[in-house]
């Protein structure tokens, strides 16, 4: 590698005048303004030089004349493009030597070759050092432009401001025989010069910046705001020389113009204050505040004057013992103008807060009544209930209600107050009456809501127990229609199967007493409770436990019929047997086997001993026979007959 002088392109900044179009601010006055040494008509276009602050404004006319008028009295317009010579910082090319590491291609062995990822590495790694580098150098140059610019606007704005002091400078000390003139002059001149004070402390502050970032410029900057204080030091005096020229003529009228200018503003705002009717709707109070709080903030820069005013005549008092009284009672004449005007400022704010705050109250309470009436109107809506459903849905339909109305709690005691704070302040029978009915319409519906919630419940209630009756019903006509089936059956057989379903029968029966005890306890507990249908839920109950009875008689009876039944069945067919063993014992007693031999009538003997035996064993049983005949004759048994 081998180093060498190259030439290598770069740029740097340069200051250059340029002509440059700029677009310039441009206001239209709404209204006409005399005043501050101006005469503006409306609808004159004049050019705004600076927004000094929010109340003035300090403009130029198409003649030239310089001044401030009120911020409210103009509104801006489209600006107006004009080209003017500017100080630019511009970027010039340029060519520079540097010395460069110049590379020489050389063949190595294979062996001390690298491979081609760390080539790759290595590429990788050089382009994002370069690149670190770009970044750096970029943001190294933007800084350098800022400060470039920020000093440049320095020394614009040195030049601009020693130039302007330097006219002022002239246009004071010109020779004026004119004493009016003269005075008008120095009084725009007093105008202008105090709104461009602030421009003296800005240059400061800049210069402190900039020897900072600056040092090597320290002693330039510095110079220069030396330069700018010392004519500043020049036209403060010359200020205090022409006051003395004038013999304070100048100060004092520009004083009187003041207060004059001053107490024209307030009896304009005044007469924007003369109170309107107020017994109007609510948009139209509400339209009345808004213009009033702009009338409001247009009272602000007549505020700040009326201090200017004071803080002048005071100024003036010092430089001129001798005016004294003059301005002091002028002074006086000025702050009770200004007093006035915000006594009547906060009344009229207070009689529109008063009336807004009627108003709402008014449309509140138009509004809640409303409510009221059509809440009353569902609360007396006289519902046909036919069943458990409907009246689980007016049940939820009255608890949306419930909610809709703790809801309005709120509103109700939001809009008793305000009626509370404006009969304070405004006593009438009538804000008293509708606090009054206020108070009485939020009782009723809650009490209205109570009541049909109670009876709604009733309604459930009843409801509920007649379809519990109804199923009890129900089902005791089906356990007496097939308890009126049940056969006695005509054989034991066929009653033996009857008893066993007429058991099950009275299982059903006592398991369902349990649920027919429930209904008794609710029917008792909804008259006691002195529930409004307490006579048909007696009846009702009175009912259901008569056919409860009487069904529970029939069981009965039905299980005395097959008690008997089988009795009989048992009875006759032991009665059958016993027919058939004397038929069986008849056929051996008339069998004729007396002629066998005598060795068979022993045999023979012997049997009918046995068959003596068995006679007389079943003679108990005969007996038993008879007598259960003759109790079933006596108890007049169905099959007696």
């Amino acid at each position: 590698a081998t180093e060498v002088w190259e030439d290598e392109p770069f740029e740097r900044t340069e200051i250059q005048r340029v002509i440059e179009e700029r677009k310039v601010p441009q206001v239209k006055t709404l209204y006409p303004y005399q005043g501050q040494g101006l005469d503006v008509k409306k609808g004159e276009v004049m050019f705004l030089l600076d927004k000094t602050n929010q109340d003035w404004w300090n403009i130029r006319k198409n003649n030239g004349d310089n001044g401030y008028v009120p911020a409210n009295y103009v509104k801006e317009i489209d600006s107006k493009i004009v080209s003017v010579e500017v100080k630019k910082p511009i970027v010039v090319k340029d060519v520079r030597k540097v010395k460069k590491t110049q590379y020489i291609k050389q063949k190595t062995p294979l062996s001390s070759q690298k491979s081609g990822k760390d080539i790759i590495e290595e590429r990788q790694t050089a382009i994002q050092e370069s690149y670190d580098l770009l970044n750096k150098l970029s943001r190294e140059r933007q800084e350098i432009l800022q400060n470039s610019l920020q000093l440049f606007d320095f020394y614009s704005e040195c030049e601009d401001f020693n130039k302007w002091m330097k006219d002022k400078s002239k246009a004071i000390a010109a020779d004026e025989n004119d004493v009016a003139k003269a005075t008008k002059a120095f009084e725009k001149f007093l105008t202008d010069f105090s709104a461009n004070k602030k421009r003296l402390e800005q240059i400061d502050t800049a210069a402190k910046e900039l020897e900072v970032i600056f040092p090597e410029l320290k002693k330039d900057v510095s110079g220069r705001a030396r330069e700018t204080h010392k004519i500043y030091d020049g036209l403060v005096k010359l200020q205090e020389q022409q006051e003395k020229n004038l013999e304070g003529s100048a100060s004092v009228i520009f004083f009187q113009k003041s207060c004059e200018d001053v107490c024209d503003w307030i009896t304009e705002k005044s007469e924007k204050l003369e109170m309107d009717d107020l017994a109007k709707d609510l948009t139209t109070v509400k339209a009345l505040q808004r213009k009033h709080k702009g009338i409001e903030r247009e009272l602000a820069p007549i505020k700040d004057k009326v201090g200017q005013v004071s803080q002048l005549g005071q100024d003036v008092i010092d430089s001129f013992p001798a005016e004294r009284e003059n301005i002091e009672q002028r002074t006086r004449d000025v702050q009770e103008k200004w007093e006035m005007l915000e006594n009547k400022a906060r009344e009229r704010s207070k009689r529109l807060e008063d009336a807004v705050g009627m108003q709402l109250f008014t449309s509140g309470v138009k509004t809640l009544q409303q409510w009221v009436d059509t809440t009353k109107n569902a609360l007396n809506a006289n519902e046909h209930v036919r069943d458990v459903q409907t009246a689980e849905d007016l049940l939820n339909k009255h608890a949306e209600i419930g909610d809709e109305i703790r809801a309005k709690q709120d509103e109700f005691g939001s809009l008793i107050q305000l009626g509370q704070k404006m009969y304070g302040r405004q006593p009438s029978q009538e804000t008293e009456e509708k606090i009054n009915s206020l108070g009485e319409e939020r009782k009723a519906v809650l009490r209205g809501w109570q009541e049909k919630g109670d009876w709604l419940r009733q309604v459930r209630d009843l409801q509920l127990f007649n379809r519990e009756a109804d199923q009890l019903d129900a089902s005791t006509s089906a356990q007496a229609k097939l308890l009126e089936n049940l056969d006695v059956g005509d054989n034991l057989p066929d009653v033996e199967a009857s008893l066993k379903r007429h058991e099950d029968f009275s299982a059903t029966l006592t398991a369902q007493e349990e649920r027919v005890g429930a209904l008794l306890e609710m029917a008792n507990r909804l008259v006691d409770a002195g529930h409004y249908s307490s006579d048909t839920i007696q009846d009702r109950k009175e009912k259901v436990v008569q056919a409860r009875e009487k069904l529970k008689a029939n069981s009965a009876k039905k299980r005395g019929e097959l008690d008997e039944s089988k009795l009989f069945q048992e009875f006759r067919t032991e009665v059958g047997e016993m027919n058939n063993f004397v038929a069986e014992k008849r056929k051996l007693v008339r069998e004729d086997s007396f002629k066998d031999g005598i060795g068979n009538i022993k045999a023979k003997a012997k049997k009918h001993q046995v068959l003596e035996g068995e006679i007389k064993a079943n003679a108990g049983q005969l007996k038993v026979l008879n007598r259960t005949g003759q109790q079933m004759v006596q108890r007049n048994h169905f099959k007696a007959k």
